[in-house]
């Protein structure tokens, strides 16, 4: 089992997320700047907002970024081919959690960004096309 801890150093400005496994195994320190971390914010919630609204209006869906961008993120976290999940479905699943648990603290702040940056751009096309608003 992996415990995962924050821990802030407001002298040098940065958060570290520690992550402890119980058999002793050693701490492993991922350490991420507090301006870099709000810029990656930034930068996910505008990238993925971007990609949506345009995913959106080509496809003429409302909700189409929202239903990607969990895959999307499933695909770069669980570091194993997708033909695994249909081959050797168990053994991709647990990978799958123990790759999701692992995830620092810092990353899931800046995708939890990139998916709200989703699912705004549904909401805005959302109230375009209730306003009349008419894309392709």
């Amino acid at each position: 089992m992996i415990q995962k801890f924050l821990k802030i150093d407001v002298k040098s400005r940065r958060f570290y997320t520690v992550y402890r496994k119980n058999m002793g195994c050693g701490v492993f320190y991922m350490a991420m700047s507090i301006p870099v971390l709000l810029i990656s914010i930034l930068l996910f919630f505008v990238l993925a907002f971007g990609i949506g609204f345009l995913a959106n209006m080509l496809f003429r869906t409302t909700w189409f970024m929202v239903v990607i961008y969990p895959l999307l993120i499933v695909m770069i976290v669980d570091k194993i081919s997708t033909v695994n999940y249909f081959t050797h479905t168990a053994a991709a699943l647990h990978t799958l959690k123990t790759n999701l648990l692992a995830v620092g603290t810092g990353d899931v702040i800046i995708l939890t960004a990139g998916l709200v940056g989703a699912i705004m751009s549904g909401v805005v096309i959302l109230s375009l096309r209730k306003n009349g608003y008419q894309m392709f």
